[in-house]
């Protein structure tokens, strides 16, 4: 049994470091987590952030990444071993992310760069568990 990692291993805001803090509605639960920065002044702000995340292949084998604010230049890098195999998915974007990267293995590389992602869109990513012989 694997257990599930959910871990911020940094959050920047205009290259400045924050620590966000989880939401009371998630404190609970183990599978979904939301974290929540206050950005004041007068945007567009530049967030960086980089997550480590380790899911059980047993339960589900998809994960959903929407988005809560009107969000634009987005990349996302998704590392996996030999033995697993992902699909990258778009959540109701008009215009889809980009793949990037593709000759490199066990890296799955997207950017949406040519428009805006609204609230409730984003992107989903499917496991898939190989039999090494």
């Amino acid at each position: 049994m694997v257990t599930p990692i959910n871990e911020i291993e940094f959050f920047k805001v205009d290259g400045i470091d924050f620590k966000p803090s989880e939401d009371l509605d998630t404190l609970d639960d183990d599978e979904a987590q939301k974290f929540t920065i206050p950005l004041k002044g007068k945007g567009p702000f530049k967030i960086h952030s980089k997550f480590r995340r380790k899911y059980s292949l047993k339960g589900e084998n998809y994960k959903l990444f929407r988005m809560n604010t009107f969000t634009r230049n987005m990349d996302v890098t998704i590392s996996f071993p030999s033995h697993v195999g992902v699909s990258f998915f778009n959540v109701g974007n008009v215009n889809y992310f980009e793949k990037h990267h593709t000759e490199v293995k066990n890296i799955v590389s997207r950017s949406h760069r040519n428009d805006v992602i609204l609230p409730y869109q984003g992107f989903g990513i499917s496991f898939e568990r190989y039999n090494l012989k």
